[in-house]
This record gives structure tokens, C-alpha cells and sequence, in this order.
């Protein structure tokens, strides 16, 4: 915000939460102005529908002008340049209604650097202006600006040659303390020949071996002489250590000796593509190198590449000879390690998971989405020249996390299809609810003759016992260790049967046969199941994440604090040395990698293969240099920022890298400053108290807290007398507020402590004291947005009533999960007899359930109830479909209404479900999951991979534009926020009583039910 010499302010509106170029969504930053004394605003660039932002006040000779930065051209949006117009007066601004016409001014271009102006100040002294672009600082002096300002033709002023000293101490190399579960990416586990069991760790981009034992004198200090050498956890792949600029994605075991390695090298002449390696894990390895690998990926798949490999989804078979991996375009490929042939399986399928090889290698088992959506498995035999598919299980059922046996494959499956709920009748409409159990079935996997595998015809809750169950009519079972024997071919069984004394229950994973059980994630335990016995036992207690290893000897279990490894035929429990572990880092060398990785997994994750056809390698050689450039971390996510924002795409996020803190968690939090959960303004006697917040008194639980920490409400607790507005706060624990900067300052630090308030009432004469306990800024935005949410509620239904009508209103923060599904059946179910419904998705953030509202709100009544004493209305019995809703609905929408947000008010639309009230929303019509993470955990550009189309295939239009509403209206900052007015929910109020008033005259809103027949007889009639 800047301040003009004509009393005048100048500020922007909104904020572009994505990076995204080109960007004409409903937060395109706009600026407007306010004049004092005025009582409302006034947009300034409204004209443009791209961005116009960084308003700065500029005095020349020939006048008050503003510099602002637009990505304005004749042609549509383009890249940030400085622009300039002449101040306007108040009489230019106001009334707001008379014609507001401007000259603008275009002061710079960046054809050239083909990079935007990020920043912009005016020396107040000179009136010089400095900018900044990529990297780089650049001058333009007061002279020039009045020249392009004369000349209409725009400048690049001139770069400045700066020398920054200082020793740059966040790019010097440190150690990290690895968290297990952030850094660790990849596990697997491997014996060598001389018996010693040691993991192998992705860890943060390297890839490391610990080892693992039962003894802790293993791990201690050597003592020199006999006594005995300790095991030693070293690294195996060079990472970022010692100056190496190789990023390690995974580690395999391939046997005792040798591991396969995905890895990258920017240094390398793949740069920033993946290779795989095979390097000996035995403390005894080569340097790996981009010359030494087995196979590329080869690029981008739009040049025949197979762009990134989903490094958690390699799988190495029990002999070492096969790999098998999926792509980000969902192919499943077959790497021959000893000859680095590959080969890519031609199917349809492209959600795959759990590659998992049977005993002998030569069997390749997943787990993958069939075309109804159920998870189905299905098997290939890898000596099969056309790797033919063949389904092991059903589509009817989701089936999923499968072992292989001694001639049985075993797996979960949810065919126990019971739900608790067994009726549509009582409130909200109750649904079906299936409890997500599971149970566990066996398919026999049978010697066979001629084609590989037989498609297996599944029937479910065959009651026999394990160990009588025979195959499909025809078949025999044999008794053998599958998959020892090459050279056998296998068919399946017919039938898939339940396995007896294992009760349906939410079973999670299964990691491993034992030779008579089953190692088995249950109820957050790590436990053992016995198939003969049907015995249960706990081998690892909550043991967090787990794993099996490529040989299937061992199950691995990871949590914060510990990695523990379990020999499958003994469930013996080892420990993997991970105490005290660090490594470390050059963060330049990372910094490389790291960028590296975002440029490919956005081009491998993008929904668009053609990158909406822009050259991406292009794209990697502009942004490359600026990574020299970079100083900390910080400024790494800025060039992020920079070459995501190329897509002009939405949902493109950076967020989430590590980076160093001015304070520790200590000083932060003393720093911290605390809330009274009320708004307050500066008087001459102290701060007088404008609001005191609450929520829902109806819902004291759903938020917390409920009441502000002023209210009587909570005070009253304490048998003290709640403050009002008006009442006026003089001191806090005995500091006279008036003495300091700001009130704030006494609240530093006092979170969740006790606070004594000096204050002044309004309805009483002298100061008095109250004590009260101050909430965290997050408690107190809670509280805000709940107050704000609560009062809306109540001044919709009282507009309403003052109508002449009754309304619902719902308002969704978002669309995610239970929280979001709870707050529409709070808000819905309680007034679906309303004659009319509003659903407030303003600052709705997104999520997914956009089709469980619209499913709802589409509910049509057919027929009504009524009985001698009961109807709809005296809480009788209304109509069928149940909780229909049959009035009128009004959508309210802003900038901030975003994703799915959109999508169900789009969907309101294109259904014709109700009106849409407000202002165009954000623009994000692009799906994404936020799956290709860096090193250290952050995104660095998160990829929109889902597109969204009609019908015909065209796009719904939401995507970089938002949804327009039926009707505008805008709530002007300066009535909405001081003056507390919603001019939006004014207007809904009024579309409403509108189509109230048109339903009522075709007839009553609940229609009365005429008698069936009457069956006196009539008269001669005997």
C-alpha cells in the first residue's frame, strides 16, 4: 500500500496463491484506491483482466504519476513489465459511478530477458526506480522514466554490478540429522555371504548400508586387539557427499554382493534423466558413474523416453536376474539386469502397485485398477516374449496386498460387503456404510500344461477347510515349492477360498509367507498368523511404516525413532544401526540435483505430454544459470516458482523445503503473539474493544475454543463478569498499555498463560481487573472464521424472515474429508424443508466430495406421506427421495472459492440445481496429487496431472479463468471489512425471495394429499 499526496491510498486486492503465468483467474491482483473520507473504493486496473500488482508513487517533473508492474499487452497476458499512469485526483476517482479513463505508460520490456519483473522501488530521494528480474537488479533513473513516459518507448535500464561480500554460510557444507521417516525414501534388506544382515537405505538422495542385529555390543566402539569389531553402517552410492553430484532414488539388492541403484547426475551428459546402476553393496564398490550405467530412461516419453521411474515401486526378483518398475505414464516395464534389455508390458492398465516376483524370479505379481475402479491382481511370466497379462482375481471385489506361498497366493479382499446401516428412514438421510473390513482368501496356483496361465473364474466363501480346498473342476493341486523350478509352467485354480479362523476385520497389509503363516500388518501391530493353528501373534508393537525385501526373507518396520528388521522364517527381530545418524551435505551440489528433479518431474508428471507446448528443455537450459546464483534455499523455491509458472497452469505449488530459522522453537515461541479473541482500536484512554468473537453455540465441539477468551461465557467459568464492546482495555499484568508501540507487545509469549487485564467498563465508573487466558494466533483465527461463519448463518435466516421466507444456509471451508462432509450435513439436513438454500463456498480451498454434495442436492421428491395426524408439517413423514431438497438454491462464490470449490458450484451450474451469486473464482480446474517430492521433502512446483473435460472432450472451462456467477457482485474491501456489510449475501437474499415468490404462485410449497376413493354406496345400490 502506498499513500499519494491527494490523501489518497493505493492498494492491491488479492493474492495469487499459484504460480502460474498468464493468469486471468479471480485472484488476478488488481489495484485499487481509497481517498479519506470516502466511503468506498475504487478499483484503478479493473479494466485488465490479468495481473496488475506493486503500486509505488512516482515524482517527476511533469508530475504525480504510478508505477505499478502488469503483464498487460494488446494481445492477452504476457510477461510482468513496469508500467506507469498520471495520479489521479479525487475528483477523477470519485463518484465511482462517472467513467474512469487513464493513460498508461509502458516503461520497460523484457523481450529479451524473457523473464518478468519481480520487484519494484522508487528511491524517494531520487526518483530513481530499481527493479529486479530473475537474478539480477536493474536502474532506471527518473530522467529515463520520463522519457518512456514522453516517447511512449519502453527502456531496459541498466543491470547493476553488484558484489555481495559475505562467506554465504548456508551453502557450506553441514551435517543433517536424518529423520527416518522424512529422509529415508527407500528400504531394502539383504544377508551377505558371511551371514551379516544389513539395510539398505535411500537416504536424502544417498544411498546408504546399516547394518542390523540382535547384539548391541555389535554396534558399540572397536576396543583394539581380540576383542570384536563392531559392524559399521557406511555409504554406498556417492550421493552429495564429498562433493559428488549423483542423486540416489532408490536402492535394490540384487544378491549378496551387488545392488541396483536409480540415481541421477546433473554433472553427467544425462543431466537431470535417470539411470540405473549395478554397484557392489559390499564395501567393496566402483565409483558409479553416468558411463557405468545399465540403462537409461532416456528423456521425456513425448521422445520416445521412459520419463520418471516411480522409484518405490522397483521390485528386483529373488534371483537377481529381473527388475520391474512403473513409469509416471502408469507402464509397466521388465528390466533384464545382467543384459540391461528392457521391456515395456502392451496393456491397457496404468494404475499398477505392488509389483511383487514369485520365488523363483519368474513370475511377475501386481496389484492394478480394473475398468470398473476395483483393485484387481494379475500376474505375467516374464519369459514370455508378449508378457501377457492374466488375471488372478475378480473384478467383482477389491483385491490387494498378496504374498506368494508354496503353491498358493495369498491376499485381502473386501467381499465381506456388510453394512451397518440397514434403513433410509431417521435424519440426514442415512446411506449405506460399509465397514472396510477384510479377509483373507488363498488361490491355488497349480502345475499346468500348453498356455503359461488359464484366466481364473473366482468364487468367493468357499467353506472348506485350507488344507482340503482342491482347484477348479478338473484340476489338482500339487504339493510343491513354487517357482523352484524354472522350467515348470503354472496355471491357476480354479476357485480363490476363504481361509478358515480369520474373522473379516480391517486387515492392512500382508508382507510375507513364513513357510506355515503369514506376516501381517493388524491393528497398527506387526503380527504373525499361523495357518494351521490360526493363531495370532504380536511381533512388533505400533512398528509405523513397513516393508518386505526383494528376497522375501525379511519384513522391515520403520517409525520416527527406529528401523527394526524381522527375519520372515523365525520373526526374529533385528535392529538397524540408525542411532545417531547424519550425513552430509553440500547444499550447491543438492541444490543442483534438486532442480534437476523439479524440472523433470514436472515434465513427467504434467497432465499435458506437450507441456502445452512449450520447449521444456528450453525451459531447463534459461533456468539452469540462476542456480549458481543461489544463496539459500529460500531463493532455490524462488526459481522454482519461476519455471513452474511457465505452464500458466493452476495448482502449481512450492512449499515445504528446509529452511534454516532466524530463531529456534524457544524464541519462537516467546515471540509468539498471543490473542484475545477480539478486535480492538487505539483511543486515548487505552484499546477499546469493537468485537468480542464466538462460534456456533450449538457446536461447542466442533471448534475449540468456542468463545473468546473476553466473553462472559468463558469468564463466568471463573465467577468473573464477561467484558463487552465498548469496554476499554488500560494495561495488561500491570503495564499501561498507552506506553507501548502496540498492545501486541505485552502479549508476546503468553499463549495459553494467564493474563491480568486493567479495564474500563462502559456501564461502570473506575478501572477493574480481570484475568483471563489468552488463546495462540491460530486458536484466534479459528475463532474468527467461526464467529464470521456463525454470524453470517444468523443474519441470512433473519434477512430471510424479514422477507417473509425461511432459509438454510451451509458454508463449506473446503471440500476435504470428514471435516467438510460434516459441515454440510450440520448445516443441510436441519433445513432441507427450507424454501430456499444458501451454499456459501466463498474461501472454499478445495478438496474432493464436490459429487457427495451434488449427489445430495439433486434428490428429487416423487411422492409425499401423510397419515391422520401426520404430515411434513408437524414433523411427520415428508417425501420420497428422503430429504429432497425442493426449493430454491443460491451459490455464493469469490477469488477465493478454489478447486473443488469450483467444481461443485460448476456443477450446480451445468446441472441447473440454482443460481451462482458473486464474484469469478479462482481458476483451478486441473487435478493434482502432489506425488513428486524433492530430497528434502518439499514440492518444488506440485504437477496438475488430472484434466477435467465435458461430454464432447472439450475442457469445462474453469481451468485459468474460474467460474463466472450468474450474477456479479462484488463486496467492496472498504463496506465488507470497517463497515461489516456483505453486499453478496444481500443479493442472495433478494434472488431468493424472487424465486420464493414465483413458486408460491403455481401453488403451496407443501401440496395437500386428496382421499383415494370413498366407497359409500350409492344411493339404489344394495
Amino acid at each position: 500500500m502506498v499513500r499519494g499526496d491527494m490523501g489518497c491510498e493505493y492498494f492491491v486486492r488479492y493474492r495469487q496463491s499459484s504460480n502460474t503465468n498468464q493468469y486471468v483467474g479471480g485472484t488476478a491482483e488488481s489495484i485499487w484506491s481509497y481517498c479519506d473520507g470516502e466511503t468506498t473504493s475504487v478499483p484503478i486496473t479493473s479494466d485488465w483482466v490479468g495481473t496488475s500488482k506493486s503500486p509505488q508513487i512516482f515524482k517527476g517533473d511533469s508530475g504525480e504519476y504510478l508505477l505499478y508492474l502488469s503483464d498487460y499487452t494488446a494481445t492477452g497476458p504476457g510477461l510482468l513489465n513496469i508500467f506507469a499512469t498520471k495520479l489521479m485526483s479525487r475528483g477523477d476517482l470519485y463518484p465511482i459511478n462517472s467513467a474512469l479513463t487513464k493513460e498508461v505508460f509502458k516503461i520497460t520490456t523484457m523481450c529479451d530477458e524473457l523473464m518478468p519483473v519481480m520487484e519494484i522501488s522508487v528511491d524517494k530521494k531520487t526518483n530513481d526506480v530499481v527493479y529486479r528480474s530473475g537474478a539480477d537488479l536493474y536502474v532506471i533513473t527518473k530522467e529515463e522514466i520520463e522519457g518512456c513516459i514522453a516517447s511512449g518507448t519502453p527502456t531496459a535500464g541498466k543491470k547493476l554490478d553488484l558484489i555481495i561480500q559475505s562467506d554465504f554460510s548456508q551453502t557450506h557444507e553441514h551435517l543433517v540429522t536424518v529423520q527416518l521417516n522424512k529422509h529415508i525414501s527407500n528400504v531394502d534388506v539383504v544377508r551377505t555371504k558371511y551371514g551379516q544382515v544389513n539395510a539398505l537405505l535411500t537416504v536424502r538422495g544417498q544411498g546408504w548400508v546399516a547394518p542390523a542385529d540382535d547384539d548391541e555390543s555389535t554396534r558399540q566402539t572397536y576396543g583394539g586387539g581380540y576383542s570384536k569389531v563392531p559392524l559399521r553402517r557406511y555409504r554406498l552410492a556417492p550421493g552429495y557427499m564429498n562433493g559428488g553430484s549423483m542423486r540416489v532414488m532408490a536402492v535394490k539388492s540384487v544378491n549378496e554382493t551387488h545392488s541396483l541403484i536409480l540415481a541421477t547426475d546433473y554433472e553427467s551428459k544425462s543431466g537431470a534423466e535417470e539411470n540405473f546402476y549395478l554397484l557392489r553393496s559390499d564395501g567393496k564398490g566402483e565409483v558409479v558413474s553416468s558411463d557405468n550405467a545399465i540403462l537409461s530412461t532416456l528423456g521425456s516419453t513425448r521422445e520416445g523416453g521412459l520419463g520418471s521411474v516411480i522409484a518405490d515401486s522397483i521390485a528386483v526378483s529373488p534371483t537377481g536376474k529381473l527388475a520391474a518398475f512403473f513409469d509416471t505414464d502408469g507402464r509397466l516395464c521388465v528390466l533384464d539386469i545382467t543384459k540391461g534389455e528392457l521391456k515395456v508390458v502392451k496393456t491397457w492398465i496404468r494404475e499398477f502397485s505392488e509389483l511383487k516376483f514369485s520365488p523363483g524370479g519368474r513370475y511377475l505379481g501386481f496389484t492394478h485398477s480394473a475398468r470398473n475402479q476395483f483393485t484387481q491382481i494379475s500376474i505375467i511370466d516374464t519369459t514370455d516374449d508378449d508378457l501377457e497379462i492374466v488375471h488372478a482375481t475378480s473384478d467383482r471385489f477389491n483385491c490387494r496386498s498378496f504374498v506368494w506361498g508354496d503353491g498358493t497366493l495369498y491376499f485381502l479382499s473386501d467381499r465381506d460387503v456388510n453394512t451397518d446401516i440397514g434403513h433410509p428412514w431417521g435424519t440426514r438421510a442415512q446411506m449405506p456404510h460399509l465397514d472396510g473390513k477384510r479377509m483373507l482368501f488363498g488361490l491355488d496356483l497349480v502345475a499346468g500344461k500348453g498356455k503359461t496361465f488359464e484366466v481364473a473364474e473366482l468364487q468367493s466363501h468357499v467353506e472348506e477347510d485350507v488344507e482340503e480346498e482342491g482347484g477348479g473342476e478338473g484340476d489338482a493341486v500339487e504339493d510343491f515349492d513354487f517357482g523352484t523350478d524354472p522350467n515348470i509352467k503354472y496355471t491357476l485354480a480354479r476357485n480363490a477360498y476363504l481361509i478358515q479362523g480369520l474373522a473379516p476385520a480391517e486387515y492392512e497389509d500382508l508382507f510375507a509367507y513364513t513357510g506355515g503363516g503369514l506376516l501381517m500388518l493388524f491393528e497398527d501391530n506387526l503380527v504373525s498368523y499361523n495357518l494351521k493353528s490360526t493363531n495370532i501373534g504380536v511381533v512388533l508393537e505400533s512398528p509405523g511404516m513397513c516393508g518386505s525385501s526383494s528376497s522375501s526373507e525379511f519384513v522391515w518396520c520403520m517409525d520416527r525413532y527406529q528401523m527394526q528388521v524381522v527375519e520372515v522364517a523365525t520373526s526374529s527381530v533385528l535392529e538397524a544401526d540408525v542411532d545417531d545418524f547424519a550425513i552430509s551435505v553440500h547444499p550447491r551440489l543438492e541444490w543442483y540435483g534438486m532442480f534437476g528433479d523439479s524440472w523433470r518431474m514436472l515434465r513427467d508428471y504434467f497432465y499435458d505430454v506437450n507441456m502445452h507446448g512449450l520447449d521444456w528443455e528450453g525451459i531447463y537450459e534459461k533456468y539452469l544459470p540462476l542456480v549458481s546464483r543461489v544463496g539459500h534455499r529460500e531463493e532455490l523455491d524462488h526459481i522454482f516458482k519461476l519455471m513452474a509458472s511457465e505452464l500458466s497452469a493452476l495448482h502449481v505449488f512450492v512449499y515445504g523445503g528446509e529452511y534454516r530459522s532466524v530463531m529456534g522453537w524457544e524464541e519462537s515461541y516467546v515471540n509468539e503473539v498471543a490473542s484475545l479473541g477480539a478486535s480492538l482500536s487505539k483511543t486515548a484512554e487505552g484499546y477499546e474493544i469493537d468485537m468480542i468473537f464466538e462460534g456456533d453455540p450449538d457446536y461447542p465441539f466442533i471448534a475449540q475454543p468456542i468463545y473468546s477468551p473476553l466473553s462472559h461465557k468463558t469468564l463466568s467459568r471463573s465467577n468473573q463478569v464477561g467484558l463487552e464492546a465498548g469496554d476499554v482495555i488500560v494495561s495488561i499484568n500491570n503495564e499501561d498499555v498507552r506506553s507501548l508501540p502496540s498492545l501486541w507487545y505485552a502479549l508476546r509469549g503468553q499463549s495459553g498463560r494467564s493474563v491480568r487485564l486493567g479495564v474500563l467498563r462502559k456501564k461502570s465508573v473506575g478501572a477493574e481487573f480481570v484475568v483471563v487466558a489468552a488463546i495462540s494466533p491460530e486458536e484466534a483465527d479459528e475463532l474468527r472464521y467461526s464467529h464470521w461463519e456463525w454470524e453470517t448463518r444468523q443474519n441470512a435466516k433473519e434477512m430471510a424472515k424479514e422477507e417473509g421466507f425461511e432459509v438454510g444456509y451451509v458454508h463449506l471451508r473446503s471440500m476435504s474429508g470428514a471435516k467438510a462432509e460434516n459441515a454440510f450435513m450440520r448445516g443441510f439436513f436441519e433445513d432441507y424443508n427450507k424454501e430456499g438454500l444458501i451454499l456459501d463456498v466463498r474461501n472454499n480451498h478445495g478438496g474432493n466430495i464436490d459429487s457427495w454434495v451434488l449427489d445430495s442436492l439433486q434428490r428429487q421428491s416423487w411422492m409425499y406421506w401423510e397419515s391422520r395426524n401426520s404430515n411434513i408439517t408437524n414433523g411427520g413423514l415428508g417425501w420420497d427421495e428422503q430429504f429432497a431438497f425442493r426449493g430454491d438454491i443460491v451459490v455464493l462464490v469469490n477469488e477465493h472459492t478454489a478447486s473443488d470449490g469450483e467444481g461443485v458450484t460448476k456443477g450446480i451450474m451445468e446441472l441447473g440445481l440454482g443460481t451462482v451469486v458473486g464474484t469469478r473464482t479462482w481458476g483451478g480446474g486441473i487435478w493434482l496429487s502432489s506425488d513428486n517430492r524433492l530430497v528434502d521433502g518439499a514440492l518444488g512446483g506440485s504437477a496438475p496431472e488430472v484434466r477435467v473435460y465435458d461430454e464432447s472432450g472439450k475442457d469445462i472451462g474453469v481451468e485459468n479463468h474460474g467460474v463466472v456467477p450468474d450474477i456479479v457482485v462484488d463486496n467492496d474491501p472498504l463496506l465488507n471489512f470497517p463497515m461489516n456489510t456483505d453486499s453478496q449475501l444481500e443479493k442472495a437474499i433478494e434472488v431468493l425471495k424472487g424465486k420464493v415468490a414465483e413458486r408460491r404462485e403455481k401453488g403451496p410449497f407443501f401440496p395437500k394429499g386428496e382421499v383415494i376413493k370413498d366407497i359409500k354406496l350409492k344411493e339404489g345400490v344394495c
